[in-house]
């Protein structure tokens, strides 16, 4: 159905809505691709407007009159309903809106790209058939798909498998030219009339499979795509960037996982990298969705890539400065400029003078105005790592695979430079040139196989590699990284594999992932020599020093070797060694760390400065758990018996069957004799056992090992969970035999989806079948393993180069150091501390103390601490206020009161608000808390004081918190230290929680139990809230006047033609000593206070309220008997 809410102030006269079906295979581009010689000769003329696309519109008047489609007549909403489409088609519609004048109006709007609206008919992905077996849907949409509708003849010119179609590198306006148009639905929603085109300037045509694809989509039309997590980006994307995945040395296809693997670690260590993800790509250009493997609309898995555009700076959270996407040859900044600062520069003279005047000529403190040398630092560390080498300090062809962002600068109105990187494709092994870019030509000279480090710039880059290779460049940190990035896309690499092999058009031999992986590590830290299996790429022996070279400490031993090789000094400070020191348990709030001492080389006297650190660290998953060994001992039942089909569920009782060790059955199976003979001359017999599984969400699969005769089918729980020796279509009895023998020599393998088994104990039932009743041997063996996940499911890898704590630097030394309650209990955190000295060499850092955090002792702060009021919608700014600062809003006057209900005084400093707000009471006025006080946080300062009449800043105001609180009601978490629960309220805006608190000017008070349940709080009767006093009544002795304001009044009202009882009184709000029980009973002997909920408060002058209570169930007994039974807390 198509509705739109058409509004005119001469009154509408007709609202039509013209439709056009573009059938699969039969697309209709918007404009006309312009033919290669057209493109060559003129890339930047405009294509002309298809024809096509303006005939076949179906037109159709949409409806007011609240008949059939449309609900409701004259409310302004027009609808229509379209009939269903076969599969595949795009609908394109637009609106045409007439009024009563005559004057007439179509939307989309003549300046929309769009140009219509769409929707896709879609009946959803198919099974993906091929000749290494069937991928189901959800394995295909595993990763996100993306549909792109165009037409062969489009398709097959801009990927130009035909050499006549293909663009020389150096005609970048024909090769940037979008020049032709398709349809991207993603998610069901539709981005018509989108352009696109190739990317890459040398590998745009290497290979004879996948293209680099390049999309741009429309103004205001753009796609909120979702990283590798699944969730979505911070800003939508103006481009979509494809990298085909193949190297550009030697035809290396890389899975992605090379520029995945780069760009999060750059992003880790502090260098903005464009985010990455895989998307299923499907191409839309036939008629059938699959013809075979190999024609259809499945293309395969392409690598995205974020763009460098004003989105990157946004999702980055960086300044809207300079930012340049660097391309061969390109000399004139503003030709490649992404995007223009309103305070940067705006000739692109930041962008020339870096190409043309950072030189090793210019002087140190040129070199520090024009770079972040802190950001290139870390940015050419990471590219020293993976030998992403492809750069030189040129502007012609090696202009290019790198970004250049100017941040503000104080002294520098062009601003300083801050390298990023892009398309590395070509690193881990294979690679061109040595990596020398600009600012590593200006600090370690122009010399590619012998850089000589100048002065203070070298000693900071390679104390800069020491960090990154002591935390990232690791063996278990790279794992990290690699392997959940390989698990996300594994289950779809035959399936990519199967399509692309021997295509009839675009046939390329793709890899496994398996040894792609395996290469990585052996490039990180193997090389050729060190497992002695020599050399597995190439390109890795040019112009670069030789440590770098596979001829070197890299080839030889492993890119790890070179990084040490590379920051070797025989001047640093010894490597400092760190134990532990706190309490016994590593408790949160106690860990305190030991340094050894301070020992440099050069001499007493030359300590500087030493830093600790803590991070939490992942360890990843992906073991085998043993769930049932071989030899188990089963249940089993040989007497030729049909046991149907209650045997196999899980509460059939197999007490009375026999019992034995397997291997069991009869005769000898692969030279096994059976060790418990069961009963031959049978067509089957039926075994039952149990297992136990633990932390059922950590397993990936199940892998059942099964040695059988003839043949057997096993079921989990009751379900069948796979057969061995038996069709699949076979209906399997007891007098059914195997149709053939299974694997009697050796173990066939099951992988079984763990949806089958349950947490705890599980049934695992075999039937084993005979081939025949003459046939003299029968039996089984089974063992069961189970798969662990990389990582638990919603988890991401903490990497140990994050830091949770760092001391930063201390010029004192001091062996000891006691960490504050930051670290999250149950967490597992590495701790280390390195020394600097007087030359600024830093060491390497310590070997860590890994341990798991233990509880804090944090009772005093259950006992004492309470949230006590609660102000989350106040009034909102009057008159006076806003005259005041005009720039106030509601939220302003929030503000959270904490209480001391204990003995003595609290120490503040490892409390914080983690949820509703944020703040940390470490960063407030005060440190301290007494028994009795009470402390305020804010949302405001100049706010509260401007409502509240101060005219100074009170001393329990600790400060200002961030976030604002939900008008309609959200958890409010006070923690310790890391998230350890010390309170949390969970309020809300309605009954049984007092509705006055929610916008007339009344906070929420807590009186009572642990502030958890609305029983817990009333609104305050103070004025504004009442924040930092005590506006409960005193108790006067007589507990009946100090609570009740009326007696109780009993009635019975009628709900639904039920009668239930209702109990009203009057009460005194802020009797905070009282406690007022309404109790039921139906023979006045046993009472009750849980058969009747609070259904409303009126609140009336002054400090009284009417409260009614109902009773829970309707009416059941011609009588039933009502008190008020008051309690003094």
């Amino acid at each position: 159905m198509i509705t739109a809410k058409v509004t005119d102030p001469d009154g509408v006269a007709s609202v039509t809505l013209e439709v056009q079906d573009v059938a699969p295979g039969a697309y209709v581009s918007a404009f006309l691709a312009k033919t290669t010689r057209a493109l060559l000769s003129n890339p930047t003329a405009p294509r002309a407007e298809n024809p096509a696309y303006g005939q076949n519109w179906v037109s159709r008047l949409m409806t007011d009159d609240g008949i059939g489609a449309d609900e409701v007549a004259g409310d302004g909403v027009y609808s229509a309903i379209l009939e269903s489409r076969p599969n595949r088609t795009l609908v394109r519609y637009r609106i045409t809106v007439e009024d009563t004048g005559g004057e007439s109006v179509r939307v989309p709007y003549a300046d929309d790209e769009r140009l219509n609206f769409a929707y896709f008919q879609y009946d959803g992905i198919p099974d993906y058939q091929t000749n290494v077996g069937t991928f189901s849907a959800n394995e295909v949409q595993s990763i996100p798909v993306y549909h792109v509708l165009t037409t062969s003849a489009n398709f097959n010119q801009a990927v130009a498998y035909n050499g006549s179609d293909q663009i020389g590198r150096d005609n970048y306006d024909a090769r940037s030219e979008y020049n032709w148009n398709c349809t991207f639905v993603y998610e069901g929603k539709v981005y018509d009339n989108v352009k696109y085109r190739l990317r890459q300037r040398n590998a745009r045509y290497s290979g004879s499979g996948k293209r680099s694809l390049k999309f741009r989509f429309n103004r205001g039309n753009h796609p909120a795509f979702r990283d590798m997590n699944g969730d979505k980006y911070a800003k939508p994307w103006k481009f979509l960037s494809t990298h085909k995945m193949l190297s550009s040395r030697s035809n290396y296809y890389t899975w992605g996982l090379f520029q995945a693997t780069n760009h999060l670690m750059w992003n880790l260590t502090g260098t903005p990298a464009p985010y990455t993800h895989w998307g299923h790509f499907r191409i839309v250009q036939g008629a059938e969705e699959y013809t075979t493997q190999h024609v259809g609309d499945y293309y395969g898995m392409l690598l995205a890539m974020e763009e460098y555009d004003s989105r990157f700076l946004d999702s980055h959270d960086m300044e809207k400065r300079n930012l340049y996407k660097l391309i061969s040859g390109r000399t004139n900044g503003k030709d490649v400029q992404r995007y223009q600062g309103a305070e940067s520069v705006a000739d692109a003279s930041d962008f020339s003078t870096i190409i043309n005047q950072l030189t090793p000529a210019r002087d140190d403190n040129w070199l520090r105005e024009h770079v972040n040398w802190d950001s290139w630092n870390r940015y050419h560390a990471v590219v020293d790592m993976i030998r992403h080498y492809d750069v030189r300090p040129n502007r012609g062809e090696h202009l290019k695979n790198r970004a250049y962002y100017f941040e503000a600068s104080a002294t520098n109105p062009r601003g300083r430079l801050n390298v990023l990187p892009w398309d590395s494709d070509t690193s881990w092994g294979p690679n061109w040139n040595d990596g020398m870019d600009f600012p590593k030509q200006a600090i370690f000279g122009s010399n590619q196989t012998n850089p000589v480090p100048r002065g203070d710039f070298g000693l900071e880059y390679f104390n800069t590699v020491r960090e990154l290779r002591d935390l990232v460049w690791t063996e278990e940190q790279i794992s990290l990284m690699i392997d959940p990035l390989a698990a996300q896309i594994d289950q779809l690499v035959p399936a990519d594999r199967a399509r692309w092999l021997g295509s009839p058009s675009g046939s390329q031999n793709y890899p496994p992932i398996e040894p792609r992986v395996a290469d990585m590590k052996k490039f990180a830290f193997t090389g050729r020599n060190r497992d002695g299996s020599g050399e597995i790429w190439t390109g890795g022996n040019n112009a670069m020093p030789f440590i770098s070279q596979d001829s070197g400490a890299s080839g030889d031993f492993g890119r790890d070797a070179y990084l040490d090789a590379l920051v070797a000094d025989a001047n640093l400070p010894a490597k400092p060694a760190i134990t532990y020191s706190g309490d016994a348990g590593f408790p949160q709030d106690g860990l305190s760390f030991t340094s050894s001492d301070f020992s440099d080389p050069q001499g007493a006297n030359t300590f500087q400065s030493m830093e600790w650190r803590l991070a939490e660290v992942t360890s990843l998953g992906g073991g085998v758990r043993e769930i049932m060994a071989p030899g188990r001992i089963w249940s089993y039942q040989d007497n030729n018996i049909d046991e149907g089909m209650a045997w196999r569920e899980v509460g059939f009782d197999d007490s009375g069957w026999k019992t034995g060790a397997a291997p069991l059955g009869f005769g000898r199976v692969n030279g096994i004799n059976m060790a418990t003979v069961t009963t031959s001359r049978i067509p089957t017999a039926y075994f039952r056992t149990t297992v136990n599984v633990t932390d059922l969400n950590l397993i990936e699969s199940f892998l059942f090992k099964l040695l059988v005769d003839d043949g057997a089918v096993v079921y989990v729980n009751g379900q069948e969970a796979f057969r061995d020796g038996f069709d699949p279509n076979t209906v399997v009895g007891h007098n059914v035999f195997a149709d053939s023998s299974g694997n009697e020599s050796d173990f066939d393998e099951f992988e079984v989806n763990p949806d089958l088994f349950i947490e705890g104990e599980n049934v695992i039932a075999i039937e084993v079948h005979n081939t025949s009743l003459g046939s003299n041997d029968m039996g089984f063996e089974m063992s069961l393993d189970a798969q662990e996940v990389l990582l638990p499911p919603g988890e991401n890898p903490s990497f140990e180069w994050a830091t949770t704590w760092d001391s930063g630097e201390l010029t004192a030394f001091n062996a000891e150091i006691a960490v504050p309650s930051v670290a999250r209990v149950g967490r597992t955190y590495r701790a280390r501390v390195r020394h600097e000295d007087t030359t600024g060499r830093w060491s390497n850092w310590s070997e860590p103390v890994e341990f798991m955090v233990g509880a804090p002792s944090i009772q005093s702060f259950l006992d004492g601490i309470v949230i006590s009021k609660i102000m989350y919608h106040p009034l909102p700014p009057s008159a006076f206020e806003l005259a005041a600062i005009p720039s106030l809003e509601e939220g302003d006057f929030e503000w959270i009161e904490i209480m001391n209900i204990g003995a003595g005084g609290l120490d503040l400093s490892n409390l914080r608000f983690t949820k509703g707000i944020e703040f940390d009471f470490v960063n407030g006025s005060k440190s301290t808390i007494a028994a009795g006080e009470r402390l305020l946080v804010v949302a405001n300062v100049e706010a509260f004081n401007l409502r509240q009449g101060f005219a100074t800043t009170p001393d329990f105001v600790l400060g200002e918190f961030s976030n604002r609180l939900s008008n309609g009601g959200e958890r409010v978490k006070l923690s310790f230290g890391a998230g350890t629960l010390v309170r949390e309220v969970r309020y809300d805006d309605q009954l049984p929680w007092p509705e006055l608190a929610d916008g007339s000017g009344a906070s929420l008070v807590w009186v009572d139990g642990f502030g958890e349940t609305a029983g817990d709080w009333r609104p305050s009767v103070g004025e504004n809230g009442a924040p930092a006093v005590d506006d409960g009544l005193p108790f006067t002795g007589d507990l009946n006047l100090y609570a009740l304001r009326s007696l109780p009044e009993v009635s019975v009202v009628e709900l639904g033609g039920e009668f239930f009882v209702e109990v009203s009184f009057d009460r005194q709000i802020n009797a905070d000593r009282a406690r007022i029980l309404v109790q039921s009973s139906a023979d006045v002997e046993a009472w009750s206070d849980s058969q009747v909920t609070k259904v409303s408060e009126v609140f009336g002058e002054g400090e009284t309220s009417r409260v009614t209570f109902r009773t829970n169930n309707p009416i059941a007994s011609d009588r039933g008997f009502y008190r008020l039974k008051l309690q003094l807390k």
